[in-house]
């Protein structure tokens, strides 16, 4: 074969190429070529390089691409050999010649710059071993000499660079024919392997290339198309420079089981789902994150533990890494970046030297080409370039408006032009700069006073403007906007990490969160130096969606002046809170850390200031309990149309809705609106509609129609027509061949993407033998036989079936089945044993039986199986089936009642508290609702709601305060939409009353109604008061105020789940809290702190985790065993 002749000079040492940043983000940049101890840049500019091939006279040239987008060929010294007036350009092949086009034509040059064969080609291929490929029409390929000759009339549909061996792989040509086969051909066209294989790779270097003759399972053959490897595998890349080929095991494509094979078939490196497809070095990473690699004889590298790297850089002969931290505490070692090389050694690089540079959207960037170094930023932000020792070779340094890129000892190369913006410090990406802590102070103290000054204009009577809401609940919630009204909040730090960059850089995660962490606790102690130690139990009042959960530290910070109003007694009423927290979250596949400072009112104060406000909400008007819009039915914004014409402007606008037409409105009109707005809707109509001049009107409204229609409805006939109008466009050629492989296997999902019309009966039989379902065959395959057989596979095939073909044998038999099959049953074989069986089988199908045939029977067996049913019960029998159900359940209870023991209530009593309420029995469902308060602030409503419908004012604010105490704002069961507001003036007008007492009077008030803690203002609550509300009620805990917290009550809190251990004071832990915070969480011992290890608390955390031994004092441990056995039973 004819190849370039050897350099007559030899050339020097090759250029380099150096993309220096020219903005802090990377946005612009400056592509240099730097050679012989010098940098330049055509004035032209570059904006691509393509890599220096020695031009044979001692020089190097290289295909470069100006900043205006035209393109030339450029040297070593920045001189265009071709200026840059071609439209294209690419780089130089191994046969010396490289590929440009002028005038949207193709044609070579030569080393020198000068034209080899004229640009008279629409597309040509590199030159390889003195043979190219041309494209001379549509899909017409030819094949090329150096002299620009073809070298016969061969013509083909694709063809390939030329291998080694003389072969190229080639389609045959054939307008007419959609088939596409590959074979391979000689220097003169002639077939050597005939076209037999739907897919192939070219002959390279090697006498094997892969093959794959059904386009599913591949093989190796050689130069005579013998297999040397049978088809077995997934799929096989082309053969790399190590003369290995990556392949994915054969188990439906999956990349469970993927390796490297060499020429023979022999499996030379075994990986896993995550191996590589690029080796480059003689290395490939051997899992996602890089942090582990393989040698091209199938040994592992030896390496350090690694967290990440980058792919080995052929020129530079190493991959950069992130070392994996190690150690916790003092101890730990922090991971860090390095040089990876070929035998395994980890180079670390400098200490000045902070990250990789990253280009603008945070990407590792590869190698310069034929450039063997790779750029880091510094500390101070500027760009350092290292070779494989570690050494500084260039540096890039901001001076003023300019970037001047010098020489390891500091002399300049280059100096770019005077920039617009900003050109440095370059912003790290990986290791975001710390906050600048040293006017956390003055920040606080400001925050502080723009939130004393929202309190003050909140206690004047100023407009709440605090924001919109955050969502829907805290708009429902009546205190919010005061809140958000003397709250004020700043973000100190953020840290983000996308979706794209999250699941590459998997040690990144960490790093951001550490940023975050090292700004708190700088904060922490610069806060922590002027306003003293903080607390972990702030009594702030803050916006309900504030990070809930954590112990922010706090400070508590007297005011700089009283609110109207305030008596003096309480000094927690002149009091802000400063709390810094840390929140973290994620969200389609992103995660964000951020650090925020709050300044906060006291819930005292803000109490003081809400009263000297002295504005009470107007009671709201609503829904008094009744179901309204949305209870039994949609709101009228998601509504189903009620009418042919509305049906018809909805499919026309989402063709997807045809499905859910009414029969009696399902028409040849309505089916050509859909298939009109959404091609595919043609597989949801019934078959009539399916009709071969519908098909053949969609097939010619043109290719990008004909490859929307869904495989299951292409016809033979379809299909001939579409090939014959569209083949040889690379669209439809695409589509065709993805649906036009025939399994050789039948599973579940064979015939899906399958053209319908290549498939017979006989093969519909086989694949819903194997599980296929009906809906994935044709309706023109389904045979009686096929039917049955999908039938007999699955009963869930019944929804597919014609409805005339159902008996009543097949419903009952479905139904049995599965309760909400009955959703595909005819009405006229709809019986009352039918709807009581579907019902008993799954209670969620009361839903999907008409309301006719929801008898009383029908809808207690549903709402057994399956409670949150209730509301598909017909309004006018949900007292009955309630009552039945209550019925039932007493009686199995009195049945299994022991001598003494309290009459039992029933769960059904809510809900027929519901259904006497909505049917306007009032004292019915109050009685309903006193038998069940497990359910309390809903059956505190339906109390509120019926006393307020008897006009009975007063006891409906009782219950309306105790709705509220329990559940603020509250939100109705049956009924998010339901108007609740009126609660709140009730509810005042209640506290008004009982606050109109004395000390005394309010302590027996209290114990007969504990909730009301929650409404006495906090000033004056006493101890008394706060006994009275906890013996009635240990619940009320949450209401009381930290000044009247005693360690009895603090445990009290922790059990009721209404403090965290964290949260009290180390001065008030006891005994009974330890083992409150251990009793279900053994691990917590560790949180205990040591002298309040007893033998008693480390008995119980034990008992519920052995592993907590390891916490427990060295003194006691031998004595726990026996303590454990000793606990009373749980």
């Amino acid at each position: 074969m004819d190849s370039t002749p050897a350099a007559d000079t030899p050339p020097a040492a090759a250029p380099w190429i150096a993309r220096i940043p020219l903005s802090p983000e990377r946005n612009r940049q400056a592509l240099v070529i730097v050679h012989a101890d010098r940098a330049t840049r055509p004035a032209e500019g570059l904006q691509t390089l393509l890599g220096f091939h020695a031009d044979g006279q001692g020089g190097w040239i290289s295909a470069a691409q100006a900043d205006d987008g035209r393109w030339g060929l450029i040297d070593a010294e920045g001189r265009w050999r071709v200026p840059p007036t071609l439209e294209k350009a690419r780089g130089y092949s191994v046969d010396g010649l490289a590929r440009f086009q002028q005038g949207g034509l193709w044609g070579f040059v030569d080393l020198a710059g000068a034209v080899a064969i004229a640009p008279r080609f629409l597309d040509v291929r590199p030159f390889r071993h003195g043979l190219s490929a041309a494209r001379v029409g549509e899909d017409e390929w030819r094949i090329l000499d150096r002299e620009g000759r073809f070298t016969s009339e061969a013509r083909f549909h694709h063809l390939s660079e030329f291998g080694a061996n003389g072969l190229a792989c080639a389609t045959p040509w054939d307008p007419q024919n959609g088939e596409r086969l590959h074979g391979f051909v000689d220097r003169k066209g002639r077939w050597v392997i005939a076209p037999r294989f739907q897919a192939a790779e070219p002959f390279d270097e090697l006498e094997v290339t892969p093959a794959s003759v059904d386009g599913d399972l591949w093989g190796l053959i050689d130069a005579h198309g013998e297999w040397v490897l049978t088809p077995n595998y997934a799929l096989i890349d082309a053969f790399n420079g190590d003369g290995l080929a990556y392949c994915e095991g054969p188990d439906d494509g999956g990349r469970d089981d993927c390796a490297y094979l060499d020429a023979q078939g022999r499996v030379v490196v075994q990986g896993d789902a995550h191996l590589a497809r690029y080796m480059a070095c003689g290395r490939v990473a051997g899992n996602a994150e890089g942090s582990r690699f393989l040698c091209a004889d199938g040994t592992p590298l030896a390496t350090p533990a690694l967290a990440w790297g980058t792919h080995f850089r052929p020129a530079c002969g190493f991959a950069v890494v992130r070392t994996r931290s190690s150690g916790d505490g003092d101890e730990a070692v922090p991971g860090a970046w390095g040089l990876l090389h070929t035998d395994g050694r980890v180079l670390p690089v400098d200490a000045a030297l902070r990250e990789p540079l990253t280009d603008a959207e945070g990407w590792i960037p590869a190698e310069e080409r034929g450039t063997p170094l790779v750029p880091f930023i510094t500390r101070d932000g500027q760009v350092a370039w290292i070779d494989g020792a570690g050494a500084v070779v260039w540096r890039a340094v901001a001076e003023g408006a300019q970037v001047v890129l010098q020489a390891a000892d500091g002399r300049p190369l280059w100096l770019s032009a005077a920039q617009e913006g900003p050109v440095g410090p370059l912003q790290p990406f990986f290791h975001p700069q710390p906050v600048a802590h040293q006017d956390a102070v003055a920040l606080a103290r400001g925050l502080l006073a723009d939130a004393e000054a929202g309190l003050h204009g909140l206690a004047a009577g100023a407009a709440l403007e605090g924001g919109p809401a955050y969502d829907e609940e805290e708009e429902a919630d009546e205190d919010a906007a005061p809140v958000r009204h003397a709250v004020r909040t700043r973000r100190l730090a953020r840290t983000y990490l996308g979706e794209e960059h999250s699941g590459h850089y998997e040690f990144l995660g960490p790093l951001l969160a550490g940023a975050v962490d090292q700004a708190h606790a700088a904060v922490l102690q610069a806060l922590t130096g002027h306003h003293g130690p903080p607390v972990r139990d702030p009594e702030h009042k803050v916006p309900w969606w504030l990070p809930a959960g954590h112990l922010p530290p706090a400070w508590a910070v007297p005011m700089d002046r009283a609110l109207p109003g305030d008596s003096g007694v309480l000094r927690e009423s002149r009091e802000q809170w400063l709390s810094l927290y840390k929140v973290d979250g994620t969200g389609d596949g992103d995660a964000w850390w951020e650090l925020w400072l709050m300044a906060a009112p006291s819930v005292d104060a803000l109490q003081t200031a809400q009263r000297a406000r002295q504005q009470a909400l107007p009671a709201g008007e609503g829904g008094g309990g009744m179901p309204g819009a949305g209870v039994d039915g949609q709101a009228d914004a998601s509504r189903e149309p009620q009418t042919r014409e509305e049906w018809l402007q909805t499919v026309a606008s989402s063709g997807r809705s045809i499905g859910r037409v009414p029969a009696q409105w399902l028409d040849d009109a309505m089916v050509d609106a859909a298939v009109a707005d959404w091609t595919a809707a043609l597989e949801d109509v019934p078959a009539r509609f399916q009709t071969p001049e519908r098909l053949a009107a969609l097939v010619r409204q043109g290719v990008d129609k004909a490859t929307q229609i869904p495989p299951r409805c292409m016809t033979a006939e379809g299909l001939a027509l579409a090939r014959a109008l569209y083949a040889g466009q690379p669209d439809w050629d695409g589509r065709d061949q993805e649906h036009s492989r025939v399994p050789r296997q039948w599973n579940h999902n064979s015939l899906y993407g399958v053209w319908a019309g290549l498939l017979t009966p006989a093969m519909a039989l086989a694949a819903v033998r194997a599980h296929a379902p009906l809906r994935s065959v044709a309706h023109w395959l389904r045979t009686d036989a096929v039917e049955e057989a999908a039938l007999s596979t699955s009963l869930d095939n019944i929804r597919d079936l014609d409805p005339a073909k159902i008996t009543p044998a097949l419903a009952e038999a479905a139904v049995r089945y599965s309760g909400d099959r009955i959703s595909a049953i005819p009405a006229h074989l709809l019986t009352p044993q039918l709807c009581l069986m579907a019902v008993r089988n799954n209670g969620q199908s009361l839903a999907l039986i008409p309301e006719a045939l929801r008898s009383v029977e029908v809808c207690v067996a549903a709402l057994k199986e399956s409670w949150n049913q209730f509301m598909e019960v017909p309004a006018a029998l949900r007292v009955e089936v309630t009552t039945q159900l209550i019925d039932a359940e007493l009686a199995r209870n009195a049945r299994k009642k022991q001598p003494g023991e309290p009459e039992a209530s029933s769960e059904w009593h809510a809900y027929r508290a519901w259904a006497r309420l909505w049917a306007g029995d009032w004292p019915g469902a109050m009685a309903d609702a006193q038998h069940k308060q497990g359910r309390a602030a809903d059956m505190h409503y339906v109390m509120a709601s019926a006393w307020r419908a008897l006009g009975r004012r007063d006891e409906a604010a009782q219950e309306a305060a105790n709705v509220l105490a329990r559940e603020s704002p509250y939100i109705a069961m049956w009924n998010r939409a339901e108007d609740t507001r009126w609660l709140k003036a009730l509810a005042q007008e209640h506290t008004a009353r009982a606050l109109a007492v004395d000390d005394a009077a309010l302590v027996e008030l209290l114990r007969a109604q504990p909730d009301m803690l929650g409404e006495i203002p906090r000033e004056r609550i006493t101890h008394a008061m706060v006994d009275a509300a906890l013996q009635a009620d240990e619940r009320t805990v949450r209401f009381v105020p930290r000044r009247l917290l005693t360690p009895e009550r603090y445990a009290i809190a922790l059990e009721r789940k209404a403090k965290q251990f964290g949260q009290i004071p180390v001065s008030m832990l006891t005994e009974a809290a330890c083992i409150a915070h251990v009793r279900n969480a053994g691990w917590n011992l560790g949180a205990v702190p040591q002298a309040l290890r007893t033998l008693t608390v480390c008995a119980y955390a034990v008992r519920h985790s052995a592993r907590a031994i390891e916490e427990v004092p060295e003194a006691l441990r031998e004595r726990v065993p026996a303590a454990v056995r000793k606990l009373p039973r749980q």
